[in-house]
């Protein structure tokens, strides 16, 4: 009896040394055994004064809620591990992570179907943000907003070479909104399109390209004016006619290297020029 006793107390205080003390890996562990959708980013899980991100879609039920999920995660942490938490909204929940009283880690989660966060969310929109984790592995997002599809592959072979796309056909007539203000986009808001455009801005200024890759020319691009003059080619798809325009079609100024400029189809025009439009 002493000898099995012995043994029980020596297995505890081994798995006490030996189990994870990584909060992050920890939490993760949790959401991905109550098959939540690690979204995998690629602007998030970045250093940022040592605070990590990480997004997540959960589906909580009567059985198990957010409250649940905190009290869970607080008895799994060790001691000097501050766990806080936040409800922002119905169906949206942060939680905030301390070590050793610094704020390391903050954990996002939606609580949705993949359906409606790919329709409400503007990340989803872009193909470089189709891949998620969860408890089968990584996967990929199916494209809701057109028929239009990557492979798995696909998209790890474009986010290695930072390219990225536009999946949705939202901006169809938006050429025509730019030489024409009074005109209406029936299908999209205009706070929803600059909401679109910060976000392809934060990707091209950490020096990824946006090309036409799903939609060919029927998408829109925004890139730094020196990447359309040097790559062009690779920038467009299936157009016939890559000639750039030198200057801006609505303030007529001519590009330099360091603009951000939109285009779509043959029509460029400043991101500036773009927002004063869309912000009035």
């Amino acid at each position: 009896m002493n000898s099995l006793m012995n043994d029980y107390n020596f297995n505890i205080e081994y798995n006490k040394k030996n189990i994870c003390k990584d909060p992050y890996k920890l939490i993760d562990s949790i959401l991905l055994s109550i098959d939540s959708y690690n979204l995998i980013f690629t602007n998030t899980l970045e250093f940022n004064n040592n605070i990590n991100e990480a997004y997540y879609l959960v589906n909580f039920n009567f059985n198990f809620n957010f409250q649940n999920l905190v009290k869970l995660i607080k008895l799994v942490l060790d001691d000097n591990i501050e766990c806080n938490s936040n409800i922002i909204c119905d169906n949206y929940y942060i939680i905030y992570i301390k070590q050793n009283n610094e704020l390391v880690l903050i954990i996002h989660l939606y609580n949705m179907p993949i359906f409606d966060y790919c329709l409400t969310f503007t990340e989803p929109f872009f193909d470089c943000n189709l891949i998620y984790r969860n408890y089968t592995g990584y996967n990929i997002i199916y494209n809701y907003h057109t028929a239009s599809n990557l492979s798995y592959d696909d998209i790890i072979r474009r986010n290695y070479n930072k390219k990225f796309s536009y999946i949705s056909n939202n901006f169809k007539n938006i050429e025509d909104y730019i030489l024409e203000p009074n005109n209406n986009l029936a299908t999209i808001k205009n706070t929803q399109i600059i909401n679109k455009l910060v976000y392809a801005i934060k990707l091209i200024k950490n020096n990824w390209i946006m090309d036409e890759y799903i939609l060919n020319e029927n998408s829109w691009t925004i890139n730094y004016w020196k990447n359309y003059k040097n790559l062009i080619n690779i920038i467009k798809f299936n157009n016939s006619n890559n000639d750039l325009e030198k200057k801006c079609k609505i303030c007529s100024s001519e590009f330099i290297e360091e603009n951000i400029v939109f285009n779509k189809s043959n029509l460029y025009v400043h991101y500036n020029c773009l927002f004063d439009i869309l912000n009035t």
